[in-house]
């Protein structure tokens, strides 16, 4: 298990820990004898920073169409109390904090 580099695919944590979970899924659905989990959507959310306590949002989706589409949602703080839900929940799953 490892990061493809000659794909062109992006590699951020969000892509990381998505795909590592279809295939932790596909492991334990192997052990067990039971059905494999779908397949990885390559879809992710990624946030920037622009300052003022205002965050956007953008929304990849890598697979489904011709071609990788990106949706661009505008800042705003209601963005960056999202932002920073994710990132508590993911420190919760991660490390426990």
């Amino acid at each position: 298990i490892g990061d493809v580099t000659s794909i062109g695919t992006p590699k951020t944590g969000g892509f990381s820990e998505s795909a590592a979970r279809v295939v932790a899924a596909a492991i334990v659905a192997e052990a067990q004898g039971s059905a494999r989990p779908g397949p990885y959507t390559g879809t992710s959310t990624g946030y920037l920073e622009f300052g003022s306590g205002r965050v956007g949002r953008l929304d990849f989706d890598f697979f489904s169409g011709a071609s990788p589409q990106v949706r661009f949602t505008g800042p705003s703080t209601a963005l960056s109390d999202e932002k920073e839900q994710v990132e508590m929940e993911r420190r919760r799953r991660w490390f426990g904090l």
